[in-house]
């Protein structure tokens, strides 16, 4: 996969002299001091930019709808500013397409008011050009205000997601919502909407297919079940779909999802979906997907802390141990298994997980953990998606 390049971003505002420099590793941005509104943008296209580095893709939440922007007196008399940010060109089938990211500031926000409580800009219009500048897709995101404040702020980035048989247009989006008064932290939803070319038009690939389904997923909707140590995977017969993997953050860490993508129909489906025998019958167990977890250091004088380490993911807890663990300790992660569930709506996807089990290698002793008590001694803190 390979990660957008952010271009162009010009700032709209009297004092603003900004430009974002064409690599993702730095934003040398100097905005003026009497115009708070330059540095909490740049705070926002920020987000968007790591997201746009990061194994994850990009998305905008389905579920969570904008509501129009408020109309009170205050905020009305005074014109939003607006910073507009490019991605591209990103070649798509021999194809040229750029991104354009249009990001609106709060009409007002308090002085005192801390970032993550006054979000200051949002994303307002997406719009993607081909190489001629032609408008081949565009949409608005209205957004809430409370006060002259954005109740939640919306950024995006854009990506490559290819394989060997075709690329893909992956907008990630992040929909942010701050903290209530007294809490630690924000919410935040990510979600994707994914393009490819088809017919030589670009289309969306539209919602996660069921296993199973799509022109040439699998041939005839056939699948066939698959003996797997532990269990049973259920995969397509004779599909000619790409499998391949697509990084969602788990929380704590990412995991990469297996899907299945018909390039020649603009499709993709679920990669494989993993059952057990219990009592006669078959129940989802979760698949096995790759990990990508990076492990933050204990507080100083913090000690070591402990895991119960399992022998199996079927919580026998007589068939457990607990193992410390401290910032010297070696952990590896070689694999979690979980149960993935894909929403959709408004052609745009979310991707979401029950029943995570964590397999770790710690200090030589190697078994599977679960739980938020178990991550965070392991220094795998639930956060926001980066």
């Amino acid at each position: 996969m390979e990660s957008g390049l952010w271009n162009v971003m010009r700032i709209f505002s009297q004092d603003a002299r900004t430009l974002l420099p064409t690599r993702r590793a730095a934003l040398n941005i100097a905005p003026s001091r009497r115009n708070p509104f330059v540095i909490f943008l740049a705070i926002a296209i920020a987000a968007a930019t790591a997201a746009a580095t990061s194994p994850v893709l990009v998305a905008q939440p389905s579920r969570h709808r904008h509501e129009q922007a408020s109309s009170d007196s205050a905020s009305s008399s005074k014109q939003p500013t607006e910073a507009l940010v490019r991605q591209g060109p990103l070649s798509i089938s021999h194809q040229h397409y750029s991104v354009l990211f249009t990001y609106r500031a709060s009409p007002e926000r308090s002085a005192s008011a801390a970032p993550e409580e006054s979000p200051a800009a949002s994303l307002s219009r997406l719009e993607i050009l081909d190489a001629q500048g032609k408008s081949v897709y565009q949409e608005a995101f209205p957004s809430a205000t409370s006060d002259g404040r954005f109740a939640q702020t919306l950024t995006a980035s854009a990506s490559l997601l290819t394989g060997k048989q075709g690329t893909a247009l992956v907008i990630r989006f992040l929909e942010r919502h701050p903290a209530a008064a007294g809490a630690n932290g924000g919410t935040a939803v990510e979600s994707w909407q994914i393009f490819g070319v088809v017919n030589g038009q670009l289309e969306t690939f539209g919602a996660v297919l069921p296993l199973g389904k799509g022109t040439d997923i699998a041939v005839g909707g056939v699948v066939t079940a698959v003996m797997l140590q532990g269990g049973i995977a259920v995969m397509p017969l004779a599909s000619t779909a790409e499998q391949l993997e697509f990084p969602v953050w788990a929380g704590n860490f990412y995991l990469f999802v297996p899907v299945l993508v018909d390039w020649a129909h603009g499709q993709w489906s679920e990669g494989e979906e993993c059952y057990q025998l219990g009592n006669g019958s078959l129940r989802e167990r979760g698949c096995s997907m790759r990990v990508e977890a990076a492990r933050e250091p204990q507080p100083s004088g913090t000690g070591a802390g402990y895991v119960r380490l399992f022998a199996s993911t079927n919580g026998d807890t007589y068939n457990s141990v607990f193992v410390s663990v401290h910032n010297g300790s070696r952990v590896d992660f070689p694999q979690a298994l979980a149960i993935v569930q894909w929403e959709a709506g408004g052609g745009r996807v979310e991707c979401s997980f029950k029943s995570v089990w964590l397999q770790i290698r710690i200090d030589g002793k190697e078994g599977w953990v679960r739980g938020e008590q178990s991550f965070e001694a392991l220094g795998l803190r639930r956060r926001g998606p980066p």
